[in-house]
């Protein structure tokens, strides 16, 4: 008999999972899918995505049927036995392409749904993994603690959902350019269209006209999903059901590949991340981080051993934030001879591409293969070009200019050192070593390049905490960048040049419509000053704790119309002293200051 999930008042256990709308899900509030009202609870967000395609019609398609529903009456039973919850939503794809249900706790809606498909149509595991993911971003970015908490697909298929492939020998070598996710719900125009009716989200006109096979539209596809930080499962119906699109993007994710009787494995996840959150909390700071040491941790927390490394794999992910993103090419040391991953760049004896650079600076971020760099120019905008050895390519030059803070905390190409929450030992190569970041999140962390080669992900701000600080960065009026930029001419390049390109006004860097002001970086020191500051609390003024007065005055000193950022309490806000108040970035609440001499 199924588990039933306690109706009426039940208990509910704080599982340690928050859903929280970050910046990243308000970027991606209008393609947010809402098909009427849904009953959510804060647990694990999966999307399953059935393929209905009348090739599967017959045992296969009852296979793949009974394995969904047993998956579904498994996470309901891991509910009501340990009081861990779970979303689950609904796609399918054939010759219907449509999400029936954004993830939902209603689990015997999902049920009642499955038991309704039938199989009709045709369509490629492309389309099924385009509603998939039209699923995930109904649903709000979580945590499970300090660890994010991605979204699932679950995808059941077999190898004829590949597509015909045998016009090109990789269905990925139109690797540039074409459709993804985004641009469809944005433009949601002509023959790609999204429709709401009674019966859930659908993708208009079955794909058609889109060469999802060949096209590169499948590179989007897989590039949106990763990007989106999905996980994705692939659950295989029959055997043998090689599937190379979703074996890649399986692998890109960090996913699972599964036969349709291990559905006890997907049931029990949302158990095994918890285990997993634990102990990666416990060692992240240990200089043991060895797989013996971590199985030997699971079967003690757990009671049983790890038979198919599912545990250990999301523990070693949790406590190496950027291993996916690392086997994805991102932050690779390069291997010419001229630069070094984190060298500030600016255009080389054989640059080529006009005014891309807008006469600005850059930083080195990657290697996008042997021979081309990737760069972030200091306007947001980020590129690759040739840095070849072999055939004597420089497209770039290595230059010793300091990152400039305009309107920003810290910024991509910024100088650092180990911060005052600083508890990794000495993977910064040891006291006084300097990194180079590499990538600024949205959370408050940041990707850091160490002098001694190693990368690791810092909170700068999150959860109030400081794990590293900026070094000497140079502060500046963003009109004093763009006077920079306008006096720097490469020697490369001709007065003709420089007069036909016209300076791109493009940035990624988020602006606000307020003074551009400059922000102060916090100066951490033990030393005392004369001033007050307070703040007030409903209708009284409260002094701020004397490490924090430190810290806002020493910033007052170095640009009375500027900006600094403390933590206190575990939080973090921004002093605006032009304004004259404390704002939290987080719920933009705002508290009014003063200054006592």
């Amino acid at each position: 008999m199924a588990a039933r999930l306690p109706a009426g008042n039940r208990r509910r256990r704080n599982t340690g999972f928050s859903n929280v709308d970050t910046a990243a899900s308000s970027n991606m509030a209008q393609y947010r899918l809402q098909s009427g009202t849904v009953r959510r609870t804060t647990g694990r967000y999966v999307t399953l995505v059935l393929d209905i395609s009348e090739r599967l019609r017959g045992r296969k398609f009852e296979v793949m049927k009974k394995a969904a529903v047993e998956y579904v009456e498994g996470v309901k039973h891991v509910w009501v036995t340990t009081g861990l919850e779970e979303n689950i939503g609904l796609a399918v794809f054939g010759g219907e392409n449509q999400l029936i249900h954004e993830c939902t706790s209603d689990l015997d809606l999902i049920l009642r749904s499955l038991d309704k498909l039938e199989p009709c149509g045709d369509a490629p595991a492309i389309g099924g993994l385009l509603m998939g993911e039209a699923g995930v971003i109904t649903g709000p970015f979580g945590n499970i603690g300090d660890f994010p908490l991605q979204g699932h697909i679950i995808i059941f298929t077999d190898s004829g959902s590949e597509g015909n492939t045998s016009s090109s020998s990789s269905p990925f070598s139109l690797a540039k350019g074409g459709i993804d996710l985004k641009s469809m719900l944005d433009n949601a125009k002509g023959s790609i269209t999204l429709s709401l009716s009674s019966t859930g989200i659908s993708l208009g006109s079955s794909l058609e006209g889109i060469d999802l096979y060949n096209h590169a539209g499948v590179e989007s596809v897989v590039h949106t999903i990763v990007r989106l930080q999905t996980k994705v499962f692939y659950v295989q119906i029959g055997k043998n059901q090689k599937n190379a699109i979703l074996e890649r993007i399986v692998n890109e994710t960090n996913g699972k590949i599964l036969d349709t009787r291990e559905m006890h494995r997907l049931a029990q996840m949302t158990k095994i991340m918890m285990i997993a959150a634990r102990i990666a909390s416990n060692i992240m700071y240990s200089a043991d981080q060895s797989k013996e040491s971590i199985k030997q941790q699971i079967k003690e927390e757990s009671g049983s051993d790890d038979p198919y490394n599912d545990c250990l794999d999301m523990v070693l992910e949790f406590v190496n934030p950027l291993s996916v993103e690392i086997r994805q090419g991102k932050f690779t040391e390069l291997t010419c001879r001229s630069l070094q991953l984190g060298d500030r760049v600016r255009r080389g004896p054989d640059w080529r591409f006009g005014n891309q650079d807008n006469h600005l600076a850059g930083t080195v971020i990657g290697q996008e293969s042997h021979g081309i760099a990737r760069v972030q120019w200091d306007n947001g905008d980020t590129n690759i070009y040739m840095q070849c050895d072999e055939t004597s390519t420089y497209s770039l030059r290595k230059v010793d200019e300091p990152r400039i803070l305009v309107d920003e905390m810290i910024a991509v190409g910024c100088r650092v050192v180990r911060g005052h929450d600083w508890k990794f030992g000495n993977k910064d190569g040891g006291a006084g070593s300097l990194g180079t970041v590499l990538d600024v999140r949205r959370e408050g962390k940041v990707v850091v390049r160490w002098d001694s080669k190693t990368t690791g992900l810092y909170k700068m701000g999150h959860n109030g905490r400081f794990e590293i600080k900026v070094h000497g960065a140079p502060v500046g009026r963003r009109g004093k960048r763009n006077d920079h930029k306008y006096k720097y001419k490469s020697p490369h390049t001709s007065d003709s040049d420089s007069e036909k390109e016209t300076p791109r006004s493009k940035s990624r860097t988020t602006r606000t419509n307020e003074e551009p002001t400059d922000y102060v970086i916090p100066i951490y020191s033990d030393a005392t000053v004369s001033a007050i500051w307070e703040y007030e609390e409903s209708t009284e003024w409260r002094q701020y704790p004397n490490d924090i007065n430190v810290k806002i005055e020493k910033a007052y000193q170095r640009k009375k119309t500027g900006k600094t950022i403390i933590e206190m309490d575990r939080t973090t806000y921004q002093i605006h002293f032009q304004r004259m108040i404390q704002e939290n970035p987080n719920n933009k609440t705002q508290k009014s200051i003063r200054r006592k001499d």
